[in-house]
């Protein structure tokens, strides 16, 4: 009957007010619904969620489903509701952005699933406009979408995971040239040539302010030059890209392309990875330019 009401008379519907006709009826419908199966009952809450009137961001479960959540979440004590309740509480874990440690239903969230903007926002200490902003440029959101829109979208929280440690650890423009060891003017070179790229896109639309970098990213960069061999017993006369640089060699965008493609052989210095260390033999930087 909860079923069936909701589904007839909306989610204000007080069932035990309805008439005694009216009850009856909204018990056939949810019975003949029920007699379908698991199947037939998530496409009827389906229903129900989508013709909510509530539009918050934060609407909850009561919001969502009416008096059949309420029912089965406080109402229904002396009554064994059945499967209705299991499959009630799979339908909110489902749509809704639920935190570890949340109740539904009387079982307890152990591991979030999903991710909304407004947890986004929250778990990053971002705002929610500029979060949506930034999400739309990452193409995690579609273009144009409203606020409403993006309110009602849903992030697989394992896919996410990387993205809020990127947000929660990013570097200030101003400070990278020290974490890779470069000086202004080879950041400045590596960042134009898209070696090195901000966490939000700069090439879309909707400029955001700001500019940071994922410590991920750049850590993928040093792991890379930390990889190349190191220079002790070479037999080579080698110098540093800017050294290079300077006695003709090329510029340090395409140095570093041919040493990240491997097209230019290159060494680095028994220390801490950064592009200061990494050496080249100016006779194969002169050969590869």
């Amino acid at each position: 009957m909860m079923l069936g009401a909701v589904l007839e008379h909306g989610h204000k519907v007080r069932p035990h007010k309805l008439r005694a006709n009216d009850q009856e009826a909204a018990a056939d419908i949810g019975f003949a619904i029920y007699r379908e199966g698991a199947g037939a009952v998530t496409e009827a809450l389906d229903t129900i969620r989508r013709r909510s009137p509530a539009t918050a961001v934060q609407a909850g479960p009561l919001a969502k489903y009416g008096p059949l959540f309420d029912w089965l979440d406080r109402r229904c004590n002396a009554i064994d509701p059945g499967p209705i309740r299991d499959l009630l509480r799979n339908h909110i874990i489902k749509h809704d952005a639920l935190s570890r440690g949340d109740t539904v239903l009387g079982h307890e969230i152990k591991e979030r699933r999903y991710h909304s903007v407004h947890s986004l926002s929250e778990e990053t200490n971002i705002p929610r406009v500029r979060m949506s902003r930034m999400l739309q440029k990452l193409g995690k959101i579609p273009a144009g979408a409203t606020h409403a829109e993006c309110g009602l979208l849903r992030f697989d929280a394992q896919d996410i995971s990387g993205l809020i440690a990127d947000f929660q650890t990013t570097i200030e423009r101003k400070d990278v040239p020290a974490y890779i060891g470069a000086s202004k003017n080879q950041f400045q070179t590596l960042y134009a040539g898209g070696i090195i790229r901000p966490l939000v896109p700069r090439d879309k639309p909707g400029a955001v302010r700001n500019v940071v970098f994922s410590r991920r990213h750049l850590d993928t960069f040093l792991e890379t030059l930390n990889a190349l061999p190191v220079a002790s017993e070479t037999g080579k006369d080698l110098h540093t890209i800017a050294y290079a640089c300077q006695r003709g060699a090329g510029t340090t965008l395409n140095l570093v392309y041919g040493i990240l493609s491997g097209e230019l052989p290159a060494w680095r210095r028994d220390t801490p990875p950064g592009l200061s260390q990494v050496l080249v033999s100016l006779t194969d930087a002169v050969g590869a330019e």
